[in-house]
């Protein structure tokens, strides 16, 4: 099945797209007819590409407070597609303590055993070609504790389109931001990804992952959450390929089943799925674009290593999903977002 998303004509729904669309093209991030999002100060701007620096996003103060002013409980929640009462489908009897054995037979379930994922993994909220979007991260280990990383989509259009609006809101449950929500203050991603106009395909589908470094909450701030520091990061492994064994993948997926209003996850063995491209069995479906992919996970304490972010389904088989393996031109994005002094 083929879809045209604004200038990208694709066989692979990865790219975020209205709701509308995600329900027949399956794609993995989600979007509404919110309303379009504030321009000037709030903007990430839309001229240049993401180099070495990285591409500016809300830097300055007045920025940062459109943004969070921007995103009121309402918007959030029109940006998913929330219902009442919605669940996941529900596993056998004998497969209750699937989070335990790491095996959920292909069934995204909601998370509900807390621990350190359940702190570092979030929603995300942004605004693109003026409709709003949610889409999956997690805040991962860094020098000064202030990087998140999603999928590249989920920060940018492609053809030096960048995202408005952009907030991250880590362990987000039903409306809620327990540990505050932070704007993006500059991008890191692939030029490779953000200058390209041609049809995504294999080739480019190896960088669609961004690392972003966020601003605190701005205070002073209506949220008692003023000031609060981004949630502990989870550590990142790089490498060509992932390695055999479990795979614990989470998000926020927000077409039926899901409602995006909890975390959700998969766990299984993973499998190669085409040049730095991995995939498992999951259910899941769109607003897990960008979630993490855990090696070394422990269901107990929630610790593991993110190895891989969640990028696409084939819209042929909505019961696999695709993720971009974390390799050699992730590491770059993520060694510059480390070390960039713009803070």
């Amino acid at each position: 099945m083929a879809i045209t998303i604004g200038n990208h004509f694709v066989t692979r729904a990865f790219v975020a797209a209205p709701a509308v669309v995600l329900a027949a093209a399956l794609a993995i991030a989600a979007g509404a007819a919110a309303g379009a999002g504030p321009r000037g100060p709030a903007s990430a701007g839309q001229i240049g590409s993401a180099g070495p620096a990285g591409q500016p996003a809300a830097v300055t103060v007045a920025g940062q407070v459109a943004v969070a002013r921007y995103w009121t409980p309402a918007r959030m929640r029109a940006a998913t597609p929330a219902r009442i009462d919605v669940r996941a489908p529900a596993l056998a009897a004998h497969s209750a303590r699937a989070w335990l054995a790491g095996n959920t037979a292909g069934w995204g379930l909601r998370w509900t055993h807390g621990g350190a994922v359940a702190r570092s993994t979030g929603k995300v909220f942004f605004t693109l070609a003026d409709v709003n979007y949610v889409c999956s991260g997690s805040a991962v280990a860094s020098a000064h504790g202030d990087v998140v990383l999603t999928a590249a989509h989920c920060v940018s259009g492609g053809a030096g389109q960048w995202a408005s609006n952009w907030i991250f809101v880590p362990g987000y449950q039903d409306g809620t931001q327990p540990y505050g929500a932070f704007t993006a203050r500059r991008f890191f991603v692939s030029p490779r990804w953000s200058e390209s106009r041609g049809t995504p395909d294999d080739a480019n589908e190896r960088y669609d992952v961004a690392f972003v470094t966020v601003n605190p909450p701005p205070a002073p701030s209506r949220s008692r959450q003023a000031g609060m520091p981004l949630p502990a990061g989870r550590p990142v492994a790089f490498s060509q390929r992932l390695a055999a064994g479990t795979t614990y993948v989470f998000g926020y997926p927000a077409e039926p089943p899901y409602s995006g209003l909890y975390p959700d996850y998969c766990a299984g063995p993973a499998q190669p799925g085409g040049p730095g491209v991995t995939r498992t069995r999951c259910a899941m479906t769109a607003g897990d674009s960008g979630g993490p992919w855990f090696a070394g996970f422990s269901p107990r304490t929630g610790t593991g290593t993110i190895v891989a972010i969640t990028t696409y389904k084939i819209s042929a088989n909505p019961r696999v999903l695709y993720a971009t393996v974390l390799g050699p031109a992730a590491r770059v994005l993520y060694q510059e977002a480390d070390v960039s002094p713009d803070r």
